[in-house]
This record gives C-alpha cells, structure tokens and sequence, in this order.
C-alpha cells in the first residue's frame, strides 16, 4: 500500500485538496491508522495556528514617533563628531596628507617600472635559444644559425608587425596587386 505525501494529508487536513485527491485520500485513511494520526496532528496545529492569527494592536503612531526620535538623534550626534576638529598636535605633520602622496608616488614609479620592464624585446625581434626572428623591410626573417628563412611581402602600403613573448611574430599586410590580406605567422621555436 503507499501512502500519500505529507503535503498532500495536510492539504486534505485544511480542506485543500481537491475532488480526485481528497477522494483518493479518504479511501487511503479508511484502511491506515499511521495516516489517521498525521492528518489529526495537522488540523490540531492548524486549530492553534487560527490562534496565533490573533495579533495584539501595535500603536505605530508610538513606534512612528519613537523611530524619528532615534534618527535626529543620530544625526545630531553625527554633527557633534563631524565639527569637532582635533587642535594641532606638537610633532604632528603639517601636512596631513603625506601618506597620499607618498602612495601617490609610489604607484607613478611601480607603473613606470612596469612599462620598462614589459619592453625586455624590441618590437621588431624576437629570440628563443639561439634563433633570431625579426621583421625586415622585405619580410619576416627567421634565423638560426647560419640559415635564414625570409617570408617576402610584395609591394604594400603598410606592414603591421606583432611579437610574442614566447618567440612569435605576425606580419599583416595587404597585396597593392590583389588587394588581399595575408597575415604570415612565423614561431622561433
């Protein structure tokens, strides 16, 4: 035999449940004892929920009153802080936002730092163990050694050229004859 949910018992409890259900439940309770149990401890705490509705009058009038007392007051302390202005010290700096500055300066010199240590190659050659890549007016040129490999470029307006840090360069160039664009990748590796 299965039982009904819990949920579908409490609905048939509160009156809830509709036709087919609650007809489907009466013929399950008729038989089970342990259901019968439940669905009276649901319309036993749905008789003293009725009671828990039953809530005391609040004067909010009192409460209103009492929630604008404490704001003004808050505000008022708030000014009594925000005016009082400690006098000057004797040993405290002159300058009261020296910690701003030096942080200002250190920040301009970390950034600084920053962009020279990111160029460590130039923009036009890149090196990984011994083989050179690099761009030339003609074209790309990789070289190892004693041998060179030259990707040519034809009669073009403009190059643009891009290294890698990990030993890569990209030529993009659009053809002045076909006006297609070839983009030459080339890893020094």
């Amino acid at each position: 035999m299965k039982h009904p949910s819990e949920a579908t018992l409490a609905l048939y409890a509160g009156g809830d449940l509709h036709a087919l259900g609650r007809w489907r439940t009466e013929h399950h309770l008729a038989g089970c004892e342990s259901c019968r149990l439940v669905v009276e401890e649901f319309g036993a705490l749905r008789g003293a929920m009725g009671e828990l509705r039953d809530m005391p009058e609040i004067a909010w009038n009192r409460v209103a009153a009492e929630m604008k007392a404490n704001i003004r007051l808050g505000l008022e302390a708030g000014e009594c802080v925000r005016n009082a202005e400690p006098d000057s010290v004797p040993g405290q700096p002159v300058f009261p936002g020296w910690r701003a500055l030096v942080a200002c300066v250190s920040m301009v010199a970390l950034v600084t730092a920053g962009f020279l240590l990111e160029r460590t190659t130039p923009q036009n050659a890149a090196s990984v163990e011994g083989t050179v890549l690099r761009a030339t007016a003609n074209g790309i040129e990789l070289r190892q050694g004693e041998q060179t490999l030259t990707l040519l470029h034809g009669r073009t307006q403009e190059v643009l050229y891009s290294a890698g840090a990990g030993g890569s360069m990209r030529a993009r160039y659009v053809d002045a004859d076909t006006g297609y664009v070839t983009i030459n990748n080339v890893y020094g590796q």
